[in-house]
């Protein structure tokens, strides 16, 4: 008999429901898996997801039909490695940091 489904994948999964924080954030396993913009809304938060365990390790997450991330078992998104998913966030919170009594010396010199 002819199989009409396409989304096997999704079909044979565990899938646990979460609620997106305010953060655009789910938590599941003990983690926190972060998903990326999507086009369907500015942002996710308090939207019900579903989280599929797949049986090759990987995490995917939908919003009704629509997948909004696809995770290795290391909680980084597929197609980026580990290292340089570490070293990318690293070098994005070093570049944001700001000396906390830099601005207190430059504003007290001013005054």
């Amino acid at each position: 008999m002819p199989l009409r489904r396409k989304d096997l994948d999704l079909v044979f999964s565990l899938q646990h429901e979460r609620i997106v924080a305010r953060d655009n954030t789910v938590s599941f396993a003990n983690k926190i898996w972060q998903l990326e913009r999507s086009k369907l809304r500015a942002t996710l938060f308090g939207c019900r997801v579903t989280i599929h365990q797949h049986l090759d390790e990987t995490i995917s997450i939908t919003l009704g039909p629509h997948l909004v991330g696809r995770y290795n078992a290391a909680a980084v998104p597929s197609g980026q490695k580990p290292e340089l998913w570490n070293a990318a966030t690293a070098e994005s919170d070093q570049e944001h940091r700001f000396p906390s009594a830099a601005w207190k010396s430059h504003a007290q010199r001013r005054a």
